[in-house]
Protein backbone atom coordinates (compact mmCIF):
# COMPACT_ATOMS: atom_id res chain seq x y z
CA UNK A 1 0.00 0.00 0.00
CA UNK A 2 0.77 3.75 -0.80
CA UNK A 3 1.21 5.39 2.13
CA UNK A 4 0.01 9.04 1.67
CA UNK A 5 2.10 11.64 2.82
CA UNK A 6 -0.10 14.79 4.32
CA UNK A 7 1.77 17.97 4.65
CA UNK A 8 -0.05 20.31 6.86
CA UNK A 9 -0.19 23.83 5.16
CA UNK A 10 -1.75 26.96 7.03
CA UNK A 11 -4.25 28.38 5.42
CA UNK A 12 -4.34 32.09 5.37
CA UNK A 13 -7.10 32.58 7.66
CA UNK A 14 -4.68 30.22 10.38
CA UNK A 15 -1.99 33.10 10.02
CA UNK A 16 -4.45 36.15 10.85
CA UNK A 17 -6.15 34.11 13.86
CA UNK A 18 -2.34 33.55 14.69
CA UNK A 19 -1.01 37.07 14.39
CA UNK A 20 -4.13 38.72 16.42
CA UNK A 21 -3.45 36.39 19.26
CA UNK A 22 -0.08 37.33 19.31
CA UNK A 23 -0.65 40.90 18.58
CA UNK A 24 -3.16 40.77 21.48
CA UNK A 25 -0.70 38.78 24.05
CA UNK A 26 1.83 41.76 22.74
CA UNK A 27 -0.41 44.86 23.67
CA UNK A 28 -1.91 43.17 27.01
CA UNK A 29 1.59 42.84 27.62
CA UNK A 30 2.46 46.33 27.42
CA UNK A 31 -0.66 47.71 29.15
CA UNK A 32 -1.13 45.55 32.06
CA UNK A 33 -1.39 47.36 35.01
CA UNK A 34 1.63 47.69 37.19
CA UNK A 35 2.06 45.56 40.63
CA UNK A 36 1.27 48.58 43.17
CA UNK A 37 4.33 49.81 45.45
CA UNK A 38 3.64 49.13 48.88
CA UNK A 39 4.74 51.19 52.09
CA UNK A 40 5.10 50.59 55.49
CA UNK A 41 3.17 53.01 57.78
CA UNK A 42 2.14 53.47 61.50
CA UNK A 43 -1.27 55.04 62.43
CA UNK A 44 -3.34 54.74 66.05
CA UNK A 45 -6.10 53.25 66.62
CA UNK A 46 -8.07 54.42 69.73
CA UNK A 47 -10.53 51.65 71.47
CA UNK A 48 -13.01 53.19 73.42
CA UNK A 49 -15.24 52.84 76.98
CA UNK A 50 -12.37 49.15 77.85
CA UNK A 51 -13.63 47.98 80.75
CA UNK A 52 -11.14 46.77 83.36
CA UNK A 53 -12.55 43.11 83.62
CA UNK A 54 -11.91 43.28 79.54
CA UNK A 55 -8.25 43.47 79.57
CA UNK A 56 -7.87 40.15 80.02
CA UNK A 57 -9.13 39.94 76.43
CA UNK A 58 -7.71 43.22 75.37
CA UNK A 59 -5.24 43.69 72.42
CA UNK A 60 -1.61 42.43 72.52
CA UNK A 61 1.47 43.22 71.05
CA UNK A 62 2.19 41.47 67.47
CA UNK A 63 -1.60 40.84 67.48
CA UNK A 64 -3.16 41.02 63.76
CA UNK A 65 -6.19 43.02 63.40
CA UNK A 66 -8.86 42.94 61.04
CA UNK A 67 -11.96 45.28 60.55
CA UNK A 68 -14.99 43.90 62.38
CA UNK A 69 -17.14 44.85 59.34
CA UNK A 70 -15.54 43.41 56.24
CA UNK A 71 -13.04 41.04 58.18
CA UNK A 72 -10.04 42.96 55.87
CA UNK A 73 -6.53 42.71 57.52
CA UNK A 74 -5.38 46.11 58.90
CA UNK A 75 -2.41 45.77 60.77
CA UNK A 76 -0.23 44.43 63.37
CA UNK A 77 -0.25 45.83 66.27
CA UNK A 78 3.80 47.21 67.67
CA UNK A 79 2.88 49.18 70.44
CA UNK A 80 -0.23 49.52 73.04
CA UNK A 81 -0.41 53.08 75.68
CA UNK A 82 -3.16 51.92 78.29
CA UNK A 83 -4.71 55.53 79.56
CA UNK A 84 -7.88 56.25 81.44
CA UNK A 85 -10.81 56.97 79.52
CA UNK A 86 -11.41 60.87 80.12
CA UNK A 87 -14.74 62.35 79.63
CA UNK A 88 -16.44 65.63 80.00
CA UNK A 89 -18.37 66.75 82.94
CA UNK A 90 -19.88 70.31 83.50
CA UNK A 91 -18.51 72.15 86.67
CA UNK A 92 -21.66 74.41 87.42
CA UNK A 93 -20.29 76.38 90.51
CA UNK A 94 -17.19 77.31 88.25
CA UNK A 95 -18.94 77.44 85.53
CA UNK A 96 -17.16 75.61 83.06
CA UNK A 97 -16.32 72.04 82.25
CA UNK A 98 -13.61 69.83 83.55
CA UNK A 99 -12.17 66.95 82.18
CA UNK A 100 -12.03 63.73 84.83
CA UNK A 101 -10.96 59.92 84.35
CA UNK A 102 -14.06 57.48 84.41
CA UNK A 103 -13.21 54.91 86.66
CA UNK A 104 -13.19 51.34 85.72
CA UNK A 105 -12.24 52.67 82.18
CA UNK A 106 -9.75 52.48 79.77
CA UNK A 107 -9.22 53.72 75.92
CA UNK A 108 -5.85 51.86 75.04
CA UNK A 109 -4.00 53.76 72.01
CA UNK A 110 -3.06 51.22 70.10
CA UNK A 111 0.13 51.92 67.37
CA UNK A 112 -0.36 49.95 64.09
CA UNK A 113 1.91 49.08 61.70
CA UNK A 114 0.49 48.09 58.10
CA UNK A 115 1.89 48.24 54.15
CA UNK A 116 -0.51 50.06 52.26
CA UNK A 117 -0.52 51.25 48.81
CA UNK A 118 -0.45 55.10 48.76
CA UNK A 119 -2.84 57.04 45.86
CA UNK A 120 -3.64 60.74 45.97
CA UNK A 121 -7.15 59.43 46.63
CA UNK A 122 -7.00 56.99 49.35
CA UNK A 123 -4.50 54.71 51.40
CA UNK A 124 -5.08 51.22 51.29
CA UNK A 125 -3.56 47.81 53.15
CA UNK A 126 -2.77 45.72 51.04
CA UNK A 127 -6.06 43.85 50.95
CA UNK A 128 -8.21 46.36 50.07
CA UNK A 129 -9.33 48.36 53.39
CA UNK A 130 -9.26 52.03 53.14
CA UNK A 131 -7.80 53.75 55.98
CA UNK A 132 -9.36 57.02 56.76
CA UNK A 133 -8.12 59.20 59.97
CA UNK A 134 -10.98 59.96 62.15
CA UNK A 135 -12.99 57.64 60.81
CA UNK A 136 -14.47 54.72 63.22
CA UNK A 137 -13.83 51.39 63.08
CA UNK A 138 -15.01 48.04 64.75
CA UNK A 139 -11.34 45.85 65.40
CA UNK A 140 -11.54 42.27 65.04
CA UNK A 141 -8.44 39.84 66.72
CA UNK A 142 -7.39 36.56 68.48
CA UNK A 143 -10.64 36.41 71.20
CA UNK A 144 -11.94 40.06 71.03
CA UNK A 145 -13.62 42.76 69.32
CA UNK A 146 -13.77 46.65 70.79
CA UNK A 147 -14.81 49.99 68.49
CA UNK A 148 -12.32 52.52 67.95
CA UNK A 149 -11.08 55.26 65.69
CA UNK A 150 -8.53 55.66 63.57
CA UNK A 151 -6.10 58.48 64.70
CA UNK A 152 -3.61 59.42 61.46
CA UNK A 153 -0.43 58.82 61.21
CA UNK A 154 2.66 58.80 62.54
CA UNK A 155 5.16 57.78 60.22
CA UNK A 156 4.11 58.09 56.54
CA UNK A 157 7.00 55.69 55.75
CA UNK A 158 8.26 56.94 52.55
CA UNK A 159 5.43 57.79 51.27
CA UNK A 160 4.92 60.79 49.04
CA UNK A 161 4.11 63.92 50.83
Amino acid sequence: MMEQQKKRKFSAVDVVIILIALLSAGIWFLLRPAQPELHTITYYIELRNVYTDEQAYAPQVGDQLFDGNEFRAIGRIVDIDMRPLEAIQPNFVEQRFELYHVPGRYAPLLRVEVDVEYTNAAITTEFGQILRGGSSIDIVGPGYSFGGAIIFHIDRGGLPQ
